[in-house]
């Protein structure tokens, strides 16, 4: 019996010894609406993420509505929802040592209920689902896909990211 439980503790000591030496592994989704416009409450976001053990934030880029958190030329203007959003977010967390990988919801356009700007203007876009258009990209289409890479290469062009999470 001994044996086994001296076996589990150093098993158990063995992995939080190697969480400890391997940042990267710890992230977290997040969204600071209200503290993304004032750098103080930012900054102090930030450090207290640190302050964690957290190596790194995915913040929200293209939310379920379609919407787009920066200042695109690829999406619609009025999909365009918070242009300073992710600025704000890359400055202050690589101020604090933490690495950026921004959230795209892919294929999300309006969702269930409704569709959005680009999704009305394109109506072969959308994807059905027992006869009707839902708020969502179908990926079989050549021209949406095109769409969805080129929101992706604004991204990644015109920020200074560590890599993309991909919803």
């Amino acid at each position: 019996m001994w044996r086994i439980l001296f076996f589990v503790v150093l098993i158990a000591m063995a992995a939080t010894a190697n969480a400890a030496v391997m940042p990267g592994r710890c992230g977290v989704y997040l969204r600071l609406e209200k503290e993304v416009n004032s750098p103080a409450k930012l900054r102090s976001a930030m450090k207290r993420i640190k302050a964690t053990g957290i190596d790194f934030i995915i913040p929200i880029a293209k939310n379920t509505s379609g919407a787009v958190n920066w200042e695109s030329r690829v999406a619609p203007k009025d999909q365009i929802g918070n242009p300073t959003y992710l600025n704000n977010m890359i400055k202050y967390a690589h101020a604090e040592g933490l690495k950026v990988y921004p959230w795209l919801c892919v294929c999300s356009e309006g969702g269930e209920k409704r569709l959005d700007t680009m999704l009305t203007q394109n109506p072969t876009w959308a994807w059905y689902y027992e006869g009707e258009k839902r708020g969502y990209i179908d990926p079989g289409n050549a021209d949406a896909r095109k769409y969805v890479c080129s929101l992706i290469a604004e991204l990644v062009s015109k920020h200074d990211i560590d890599g993309l999470s991909l919803d």
